[in-house]
């Protein structure tokens, strides 16, 4: 039972991981990444508890003595080894959410600007008298 519940949680992770990625490559492209933000989160809450489920199931069996100290110690280790790729996962997704959102921004900022306006995107600078307006 630990051992499935433990696959799963390792399946979790790496489609995660694809979802990150894929969100990263649609930043790039210009797409819209909403609902695999939406999907990363989910995702990751639902690891999470997963995780904790584990290593509750972990603590109780060392506690009855249903497993041997040998096997609490390797699932300690798969378990710990688990909890370092969650926590990984949840940063890059995090710094990749603030990175999608200051780019869109850029996006947005850069778009909105009119024909007397720089092509840099600069709504101080007049390109047709090269000075600066305050509107």
């Amino acid at each position: 039972m630990w051992q499935a519940d433990y696959s799963s949680c390792q399946q979790l992770c790496q489609d995660v991981a694809e979802s990150i990625n894929d969100r990263n490559k649609e930043i790039r492209l210009g797409g819209s990444v909403s609902k695999v933000n939406c999907l990363i989160k989910k995702d990751l809450l639902n690891l999470k508890s997963m995780t904790e489920k584990l290593r509750l199931d972990l603590i109780r069996s060392a506690k009855s003595h249903t497993t041997t100290h040998g096997e609490v110690e390797r699932r300690q280790n798969l378990l710990d080894t688990l909890s370092t790729k969650v926590r990984i996962l949840d940063k890059a997704a995090e710094r990749s959410l603030s990175t999608s959102s200051a780019a869109e921004r850029v996006a947005l900022l850069s778009s909105n600007h009119d024909q007397s306006q720089s092509s840099y995107g600069n709504p101080w600078l007049d390109t047709r008298k090269g000075i600066l307006i305050f509107h």
